[in-house]
């Protein structure tokens, strides 16, 4: 708790490089997270005590990630690099008082750690000067048009269905396909995607499913309706199209309870921090999922690890690992090329953990861009417990 307490207050006054009267060439860097540290101390007292709340260690992993990321990378002699972390939760650095203050018309770059508003609100602040907007978590454009600047690098939801509808057009073609969700507007948006990637010529479609919506109200699933669509004597593939979850668990225990029918549970970007997954029940289910993060466990996994236990006494999170990686990756581009960063995005020999594949995003009006987005999904494949990654040709 000690060590936590002592990294809170030394990220909540970090500010890495200090300007200096020289001929330096100068980029600034922000990195925008929730700390939630106006909660986190009172009259300089830790507030938390052993109950310390999820949505507060995210926060903090992603702040402690880019601290050691800043602490790793190794500037040029002739150019300065000024990095600041900032709480937006706090009252005297949320995103309007950062605005208010003119703190966005001096950076350089802008790697953030936010939600849907937040999203919206940087983007419309960095878009009219240029600004490059690194939305590292939020896997939504949230209606942002007409913004080249913003780069949103956790792939959205039409990305993710397109990996998994091109795997199960090579490796699940004649399977007995079930396509099971529940009523939810996400829902619809989901089952539109697939069926829109599924249109051949004509009326005629490239893959048969057969659809069943089921009920979510009850503890457990009713999963009678699923069995009658199943085939004994083939293979199957059930398509879930809800990240919802509570649905997603309850699908998972459902599907792992059908042990007489050959299955592959088809799931969701959503399902790879379920508990449910890893348990000994889903062992003899197949199951695949897409992902837009996969630690090999390669060297520079094991060093990152490592440093970050010893400042943490923990393992870092997914959060953690994100921004370690996206503030070397992008600063380094920074340091390189300058303004002229947006033209490098996608650097195979830079990949520190996981390689981007950014592209522009067009608006099917006006054929501006709207964005850039990171098209590089990661599919995994559990089979008897054992996780591996799926490489599609």
């Amino acid at each position: 708790m000690i060590r936590l307490i002592y990294l809170l207050i030394s990220l909540f006054i970090f500010n890495a490089g200090e300007a200096q009267l020289s001929k330096k060439k100068v980029y600034k860097v922000g990195i925008l997270t929730s700390l939630y540290l106006d909660s986190a101390f009172k009259a300089d007292k830790f507030q938390f005590n052993n109950n310390i709340p999820k949505n507060f260690l995210k926060g903090l992993d992603f702040a402690t990630g880019a601290r050691l990321a800043i602490d790793s990378m190794q500037t040029p002699k002739d150019i300065e690099m000024i990095f600041s972390i900032y709480d937006i939760q706090s009252k005297t650095h949320s995103i309007q008082k950062l605005k208010d203050d003119h703190f966005f018309d001096s950076l350089n770059l802008i790697i953030g750690n936010v939600s849907g508003a937040e999203f919206r609100q940087i983007a419309n602040i960095c878009c009219p000067k240029n600004i490059p907007f690194i939305s590292v978590t939020y896997p939504n454009d949230a209606g942002v048009t007409n913004c080249p600047s913003t780069i949103i690098l956790n792939p959205t939801i039409p990305v993710h269905c397109e990996a998994m509808y091109q795997y199960m057009l090579t490796n699940e073609p004649v399977s007995n396909k079930v396509y099971l969700t529940k009523s939810g507007q996400l829902e619809t948006r989901i089952k539109s995607i697939y069926e829109k990637l599924n249109k051949g010529s004509g009326a005629a479609t490239l893959l048969k499913w057969k659809d069943c919506l089921l009920t979510d109200t009850a503890e457990i699933l009713n999963i009678n309706p699923v069995i009658k669509l199943l085939d004994s004597t083939k293979d199957n593939t059930i398509i879930c199209g809800s990240l919802d979850e509570k649905f997603s668990a309850k699908i998972i225990k459902a599907v792992a309870s059908l042990t007489s029918y050959r299955i592959t549970l088809i799931g969701m970007p959503s399902w790879e921090t379920l508990p449910e997954l890893n348990s000994k029940e889903s062992e003899g289910t197949t199951i695949c999922y897409s992902t837009s993060f996969y630690a090999s466990k390669k060297e520079s996994d094991v060093n990152f690890e490592e440093r970050f236990f010893k400042l943490t006494s923990g393992k870092p999170s997914e959060l953690a690992y994100k921004a370690f990686e996206t503030t070397i990756y992008f600063s380094d581009l920074l340091i390189n090329y300058g303004n002229q960063l947006p033209a490098y995005l996608t650097e195979p020999s830079k990949v520190i953990f996981t390689p981007f594949n950014i592209k522009p995003v067009y608006n099917q009006n006006t054929t501006e861009v709207n964005y850039l987005e990171n098209k590089k999904v990661h599919l995994i494949k559990q089979e008897k417990g054992i996780k591996t990654e799926i490489l599609l040709k």
